[in-house]
């Protein structure tokens, strides 16, 4: 008669109760720590180090097998390939002056002990969070852009780990026993960010005192808003925003509503709306349309001209000439002087460290 023996590993519990086997593995629950976008000024649209753990900012998080193939069939035969299958997640405040990522449930690493296989997982996460889409190689999002949103990207991919003459790849529980870095998803903007700034000019025409006026609109023409992320491609990188079409993105408030029309500061530049966020990939030059009328002031100094208001397009480039970068944010300062003829000045350089831009309207 043949006698049937499984063989299992030797094993005790710690004071926690936590299952460790005596070649060193344990049943360990995921753990995500993340680095916030570099930002230096706030708004409610951008996401950053000072906001991003707002309550409603939900990101995505997948934790994803290297090497083996992420479609449905697949995972229905090995649900392990997709560790984390786009949890809805936050960002915790954590001491000192770190982050963690806060999953929508528990999940620990399979246990490599049993199969022999010790699966090796990157992490991605990204933001806003949507539905994806998986294929043998990649898994992907889309969003229609409307300016307001802050797409945001970030990846953790394990460093090898050298004990001795062994060499540990990651992450797994097996890499992280050895002495392996938790993962860290180090996050990134992946659009280009335009804030707006309205101040009066010294050539006022037609005796209309720049006062007396107001900046109604401000239009990005022509924009691809057909977005789609590539959140994870299976060779451990990502993060590249596809983007077509084509379509007018108007300033809008921290509500959603269009831009109030604001009347230029005099000894001060005030600002208007929130910011404008568009993609920028090879991008170098962008359409823009100001549309100026008459303030409640001028239309009762004017009467004549109340139900007037001009539009006029010009164009946004580097004095360089060179593609806008993501992750950059440039500050527009629209000098007005009046109501016709939009004229450029601007010399532009990347957001933190030179000029502003500014547009000279007469």
């Amino acid at each position: 008669m043949l006698a049937a023996v499984l063989l299992l590993p030797a094993c005790s519990k710690d004071d926690n109760n936590t299952v460790i086997y005596d070649n060193g593995d344990e049943l360990m629950e995921v753990s995500l720590n993340a680095t916030a976008p570099t930002i230096n000024t706030a708004t409610k649209a951008v996401v950053d180090q000072d906001n991003w753990t707002t309550a409603g900012h939900n990101f995505g998080v997948l934790g994803l097998a290297n090497s083996f193939n992420w479609d449905d069939t697949s995972v229905a035969a090995d649900k392990d390939i997709r560790l984390i299958d786009n949890a809805q997640s936050t960002i915790t405040a954590i001491q000192p002056n770190g982050y963690s990522i806060t999953l929508d449930k528990p999940y620990a690493y399979p246990a490599g002990y049993i199969t022999g296989l010790y699966k090796n997982y990157s992490f991605y996460s990204y933001y806003p969070y949507a539905t994806v889409s998986y294929t043998t190689t990649t898994a992907t999002c889309t969003y229609t852009l409307d300016g307001t949103q802050d797409i945001l990207w970030g990846i953790a991919v394990a460093e090898d780990k050298t004990v001795g003459d062994v060499v540990y790849k990651g992450y797994n529980a097996r890499y992280l026993r050895k002495g392996g870095e938790e993962p860290n998803i180090n996050f990134n903007h992946l659009l280009t960010r335009f804030t707006f700034k309205i101040i009066a000019g010294n050539d006022p025409e037609n005796n209309i005192p720049p006062t007396e006026l107001e900046v109604r609109k401000i239009i990005f023409n022509e924009i691809p808003t057909n977005a789609m992320l590539t959140i994870a491609q299976n060779n451990a990188t990502g993060g590249e925003l596809y983007c077509d079409g084509s379509d007018d993105i108007i300033l809008k408030n921290a509500d959603g509503a269009d831009a109030t029309a604001t009347t230029p500061g005099t000894d001060t530049s005030v600002s208007m709306g929130e910011s404008i966020m568009v993609p920028s990939n090879t991008t170098t030059l962008y359409k823009v349309s100001i549309t100026i009328g008459l303030n409640e002031t001028g239309k009762t100094n004017h009467p004549a001209l109340a139900n007037e208001e001009y539009t006029s397009q010009f164009s946004i480039e580097k004095s360089n000439k060179s593609a806008f970068v993501k992750g950059d944010s440039h500050e527009v300062t629209l000098t007005v002087n009046g109501m016709r003829n939009i004229n450029i000045s601007a010399t532009l350089t990347p957001w933190n460290t030179g000029e502003n831009l500014g547009i000279e309207i007469n």
